[in-house]
This record gives structure tokens, sequence and C-alpha cells, in this order.
């Protein structure tokens, strides 16, 4: 005789403990909104920022064609998120920029670096302006393209002088 295993299945119909939740969703986001208002003072940053001490910063506007050049600033402060800086460039919100952080390297040993960044913030500051940049580190992707295009269109201009010189 063959012992058979009667099924533990429960049956369709049998409520279980997930059928019977009485939980409800609840909007809270403006709670969480005044909440995070009060912790921080109506600092929106969630890294502290540090005076930007030690080191230049240059920066090369993208939607520029006009400038291929890296344009000096002063740099205020910074946090992980993104920086501070001051300048008579007309910059405006949403612009891409790459920023040349060039550290003291007696003091800080680090070697010049650069990051891409986009402009959240501007406000006045005297005859010039005050810009804030989040870091965006998306763009470093692009760098290579970038590079590229302005290799191939140097080798174009140089291809096209050589053409002239031939012909003459």
């Amino acid at each position: 005789m063959t012992n058979r295993v009667k099924s533990t299945a429960s049956q369709p119909d049998t409520p279980t403990v997930y059928d019977r939740s009485d939980s409800h969703f609840e909007d809270v986001s403006l709670n969480l909104r005044v909440a995070t208002e009060q912790l921080y003072q109506e600092e929106r940053r969630l890294n502290s920022r540090v005076a930007m001490r030690g080191c230049t910063l240059k920066i090369r506007p993208l939607n520029q064609r006009s400038t291929n050049q890296w344009i000096e600033v002063t740099p205020e402060d910074f946090s992980r998120g993104g920086l501070k800086f001051t300048t008579d460039v007309r910059l405006n919100k949403g612009d891409k920029i790459w920023l040349l952080v060039k550290p003291d390297q007696g003091i800080t040993g680090i070697n010049p670096f650069q990051i891409g960044g986009i402009v959240k913030h501007i406000s006045p500051a005297g005859d010039k302006s005050r810009i804030g940049a989040q870091f965006h580190r998306d763009m470093i992707k692009d760098y290579r393209r970038i590079e590229l295009d302005s290799t191939l269109e140097k080798l174009e201009n140089f291809l096209s002088i050589i053409e002239r010189a031939a012909e003459e």
C-alpha cells in the first residue's frame, strides 16, 4: 500500500492575512517638506558647504561656441553636490559648463581636475553674478565626444590649409 500525502494547498476562497489589510495611502509630502525645512532651517542642501580655498577655478560654457577658452572665476564655496562662484560671464539657468579646479598642489597634493556642471542659481553680486552650479557627473560621458568633435574640426581646418597651399 502506498502512502499518499494530502494536499495542504489553501482553498482559493479562504482569505489570507494579506487580503484583510485595512491600510490606506496618505499624502504626507507637505508634512515631510515642513519637517525638512524645520530640521535644516530652510536650507535645502543636505551636504554642508565649505569655503573654497587653496585653489583656482575656471569655467568653460558649453553653449557658447564663440569661446573654447577657460575663463577664470572667483570660487566661493562647494559641497558634494555643487559649488558657488562669482563671475562677470553671462550665464543662464540650465547652461552646461565645464569646471576646472586647480588645487594648490603644495597644500593638497591633488592634480587639477574637471567636472561638468549645470547652472542652477544666479543672483547679483555687485557688477558680477553669483552662480550656483550643480555637479553633473554624466557630462564626463559626453567629454570624449566633445573632444573628438574638436579634434575633427581642427583636422578639417588643417586639411583646408594644406589644400590651399597645394593649389598655390
